[in-house]
């Protein structure tokens, strides 16, 4: 919907200007009132654009205790996941390649309906 506003505003500002145009031309040629209202919004536009950057350029590309949130949940997810193993897997913590590898411990217990082939599917398809 916002985008959709935009969109409409940017008909009536082009409207607008289109009435301008009309209003001036009544003293002036149509093309000569064009070009004077084209180069009175084009600053306009530049002075916009200026602002838009400088406001960008202020704020941090990322937010900062988002991603320090993210970081400590993975760092203890880690932790956790290194110091249990599923039932009836040996190895390391999710009996993959590689500690945390949840999906080849699904597929080692048969959890939810998975099949034991590795080229299997995992709704128990076995079409293969």
């Amino acid at each position: 919907m916002l985008g959709g506003s935009g969109v409409i505003a940017l008909y009536g500002i082009a409207c607008l200007l289109a009435c301008a145009i009309v209003a001036i031309s009544i003293a002036l040629s149509v093309w000569l009132t064009a070009l004077i209202v084209g180069a009175a919004v084009l600053p306009v536009a530049g002075a916009a654009a200026l602002v838009g950057r400088t406001r960008l350029k202020s704020t941090a590309p990322m937010p900062e205790q988002a991603m320090s949130r993210i970081t400590a949940d993975i760092n203890e997810l880690r932790s956790a996941e290194s110091h249990r193993r599923p039932p009836g897997v040996a190895g390391s913590a999710g009996g993959g390649d590689h500690p945390g590898c949840l999906v080849k411990a699904a597929v080692d217990r048969g959890a939810a309906g998975a099949t034991h082939k590795v080229t299997g599917t995992w709704r128990g398809d076995e079409s293969e």
